[in-house]
């Protein structure tokens, strides 16, 4: 089944940008309603204060540490990770500077917690066990990616954690911010990986590990 990171792959950077802004803004838009919605307050929604952005940073450092352990460690399993996301990240085959890098990033931190943190999350804590809630916002979380199984299944894990900073911290903002610093990281060194290791070059057994 063709992708729609495929589709995406065909656009110019001005188009895929144009396109990611606009879904960030009507999923960000669609949290922001189901808040609304489950009888919150508009400004409640996300607030600022200068620990949540200290929150945030710390977030992202946390999983950027990590990421970068996992690679150091594990290199054989991140390669096959990497080369597992070529089905939904085709996009990438053209290579993007870090700057729409970091605007995709910024886009996908904001609209995805917006959604599915402060929008689905909440709503459904308010009528199920919080660690089922957390269980069922972290799975769809994972299947909006569109991605190969062991790579939905680390998306579904990271969800989680999100999920959880949320709930302990209360703050979308601190949320919203270690997320999309860290996509530009993780976008930026998944990129250059699958161009080093010829990734696109590749056919879909090959990816797969088939004959």
């Amino acid at each position: 089944m063709k992708h729609p990171s495929e589709d995406m792959a065909t656009m110019t950077t001005r188009q895929l940008l144009g396109a990611t802004c606009l879904q960030a803004g009507v999923f960000t838009i669609a949290g922001a309603m189901i808040w609304v919605g489950s009888g919150r307050e508009i400004l409640a929604f996300v607030t600022f204060d200068w620990i949540e952005v200290v929150y945030g940073i710390v977030i992202a450092a946390a999983m950027i540490a990590s990421g970068y352990l996992l690679f150091a460690l594990f290199p054989r399993f991140s390669e096959r990770m990497v080369r597992e996301q070529a089905y939904s990240l085709a996009f990438l085959k053209n290579k993007l500077g870090m700057g729409p890098v970091i605007v995709l990033s910024l886009c996908a931190g904001i609209w995805e917690e917006a959604f599915f943190r402060g929008g689905l999350l909440t709503l459904a804590s308010d009528h199920l066990p919080v660690w089922l809630a957390v269980i069922i916002t972290s799975v769809l979380f994972a299947l909006i990616h569109l991605a190969r199984l062991k790579i939905a299944i680390i998306i579904a894990l990271i969800g989680g954690v999100f999920a959880v900073l949320y709930l302990a911290l209360e703050s979308l903002l601190a949320v919203m911010i270690g997320h999309a610093l860290y996509d530009i990281w993780a976008l930026w060194r998944v990129q250059n990986e699958m161009h080093r290791l010829g990734v696109f070059d590749c056919t879909q057994s090959d990816i797969d590990g088939t004959p």
